[in-house]
C-alpha cells in the first residue's frame, strides 16, 4: 500500500494530490 502525503494546497499541490488519488493512491493534503 502506497500513502503520499502533499504539502500545500494551492493549485499544483491539489492538482498532484487529485491525480495520485484517482489512481488508487492513498493521499493526504496539508494545506
Amino acid at each position: 500500500m502506497v500513502k503520499v502525503g502533499v504539502v500545500g494546497g494551492g493549485s499544483w499541490g491539489t492538482t498532484i494530490a487529485n491525480h495520485m488519488a484517482l489512481k488508487g493512491i492513498n493521499v493526504d493534503l496539508w494545506v
